[in-house]
């Protein structure tokens, strides 16, 4: 089998106040894994929303002190991982739901364009990143679609320069958070956005959630047939055509029955006693959506995020993993560990 699929995870910066760390991570399931999330000013300077958690944060083995200018944080515990699996990569993430708001300002005007692109690119370069996936949620008004299209130009253009002067040309990947609703994904110029990314993550999940006045799937494959206001929105449609949630492995299961649904490809949990209702996906369901990720010919699976998995027999990244064949199956393509031009000593080492 070719070793074609991508299996990129989120890893959220503030799961770490929840004690979730870089090395809860089972990194050798994943590709890539998304640090989110960086923020923008209004002139269009990325930086870390949560400086402390990236990169100042003291981790066991980490020095009292050290000479020179160092960081330590998310940021260092994930290097060291990358270190240990070199098939993974880690992209910086930029945006998200709840700051998707500031991009708007800076990406309407060339300067803020290039100011975003400059600056995300220098955060690569001093942090240790491979990448960077923008996640503005969504770029569908006025001249927002025409704007996102011009970013993009912009970031792969710097990262371009970036590793023809200091990466001996390794490419550096460019990534993008889609909507999969198309009432969102119909305004933006999709066609335009694609020469300038290595992949697509297609956000195929809250399609409703505690925000709704009907309880309907969150993740369905295909519209329902026996119930379609069950399904107000579809991942299929998508592909051919920040929630009030409950991370899966808190799911109760003690006194709640959970149904599959085959033909929708969803499943749910529902408490009779309490009309508790939680759309989720079972181990089951995603092993039936990474036999459509196979038969659809699609590069592979996103999560979000990767604190709210089981371990073991329960991990849905793991039966995504194993449906698409075992980890023969992933990609091979390694990260990059030498980055002589930043401004960290420690960076500078690998960490040594």
């Amino acid at each position: 089998m070719a070793a074609t699929k991508r299996v990129v995870g989120y890893y959220a910066d503030w799961t770490v106040y929840r004690n979730f760390t870089p090395t809860d991570l089972d990194a050798g399931l994943f590709t890539h894994i998304n640090y989110a999330f960086a923020d923008i000013n209004p002139n269009g300077t990325v930086y870390l929303f949560d400086p402390w958690a990236a990169t100042q944060m003291k981790f066991p083995g980490d020095l009292k002190s050290e000479s020179g200018d160092n960081i330590y944080g998310c940021v260092k515990q994930l290097f060291l991982v990358k270190k240990k699996y070199r098939n993974l990569k880690l992209m910086l993430s930029i945006g998200g739901y709840s700051l998707s708001g500031n991009f708007t300002t800076p990406t309407s005007t060339r300067q803020g364009r290039k100011e975003f692109a400059a600056s995300a690119v220098k955060l690569v370069q001093d942090l240790g990143f491979d990448g960077i996936d923008i996640d503005w949620e969504y770029p569908t008004e006025n001249t927002q679609p025409d704007d996102m299209v011009q970013l993009l130009a912009e970031t792969r253009s710097a990262l371009d320069t970036y590793s023809k002067k200091h990466a001996q040309n390794k490419h550096f990947e460019l990534t993008v958070a889609s909507p999969a609703g198309p009432s969102r994904y119909a305004k933006m110029k999709l066609h335009e956005m694609d020469p300038y990314l290595d992949f697509w993550n297609l956000m195929a999940y809250d399609y409703s959630g505690s925000w709704d006045q009907i309880a309907r799937h969150q993740a369905n494959i295909y519209p329902s047939i026996c119930d379609p206001n069950a399904t107000q929105y579809d991942t299929d449609s998508a592909i051919n055509g920040q929630t009030d949630a409950v991370p899966y492995k808190d799911l109760p299961v003690s006194g709640n029955n959970v149904y599959n649904l085959q033909q929708p490809v969803a499943s749910y949990l529902y408490n009779i006693t309490s009309g508790s209702l939680f759309s989720y996906d079972t181990p089951e369901i995603i092993s039936m959506k990474a036999r459509y990720i196979m038969q659809e010919r699609l590069g592979g699976a996103m999560f979000w995020e990767a604190s709210g998995d089981r371990k073991g027999p329960g991990s849905l990244v793991r039966n995504t993993v194993n449906g698409f064949g075992g980890i023969s199956s992933l990609v091979q393509s390694e990260n990059m560990l030498n980055y002589p031009a930043s401004k960290y000593n420690n960076v500078k080492q690998q960490f040594r």
